[in-house]
């Protein structure tokens, strides 16, 4: 499926930086998220959570995240400022920001065998998606996608993981016929129209070749699902 450069920029890779004199030296990709309605940002609960914050790893001893997309659009996020709200059960977390911005229209029909495709940023890919420019800034070069199609669509998915403290449970998971990468998490999952109808969460357990997301459907059923 073609998909536009306007859908691309609404993609934002979610980037942990390692700083060195206030400047950014190296960095490393956490996911991908996107806005669902003007100001409120979703992505994978595993990808972005308070741990994501911390500064137990001396590489990476700063205490935001930045969202950046294709066209220089960029961002800070901190636990401080930002109204951030996890759900954890749903492998969710939800940013309300207060500033405008646009955002991927949604779709709740789904239908097993649609072709569908999901956006974001493969971490083993890092180095041809993200350069440090001249001004020692992010520059976010592409956008990658992965297609296939919808190869079931289960209900009552429950995910439970030995380094995971909490179990993952969708009521409608949408499953497709190929797998996933690291750093895809949290990313759109679109239908042939370019319309959101899930959020990638993580390769399915009991079969390595396919990949499940947390339907729209879901995510409009969780509080404040639009703001």
């Amino acid at each position: 499926m073609m998909v536009s450069e306007g859908t691309k920029e609404k993609v934002w890779c979610l980037i942990r930086p390692s700083l060195k004199a206030g400047k950014i030296e190296t960095y490393r990709i956490m996911g991908t998220g996107f806005f669902i309605s003007e100001n409120k940002f979703i992505t994978a609960y595993h990808a972005l959570n308070d741990s994501a914050f911390g500064k137990h790893e001396k590489e990476y001893d700063n205490n935001y995240i930045i969202l950046q997309n294709i066209a220089g659009d960029r961002m800070k996020i901190t636990l401080q400022e930002d109204k951030i709200e996890y759900f954890p059960d749903k492998d969710l977390t939800s940013i309300i920001f207060d500033k405008k911005f646009i955002y991927l229209e949604t779709e709740t029909n789904v239908k097993e065998g649609e072709k569908v495709t999901n956006l974001g940023f493969p971490s083993k890919n890092a180095k041809n998606i993200i350069v440090i420019d001249t001004k020692n800034g992010l520059s976010i070069k592409k956008v990658e996608k992965q297609e296939g199609t919808i190869f079931k669509i289960k209900t009552n998915f429950l995910c439970e993981e030995k380094n995971q403290k909490s179990k993952v449970r969708i009521q409608k998971a949408i499953v497709t016929n190929y797998s996933t990468e690291k750093g895809f998490s949290g990313g759109p999952l679109l239908n042939e129209q370019g319309k959101v109808i899930g959020m990638v969460s993580r390769r399915y357990a009991d079969a390595l070749k396919s990949m499940v997301s947390i339907s729209i459907n879901e995510i409009a059923m969780l509080p404040h699902p639009f703001s």
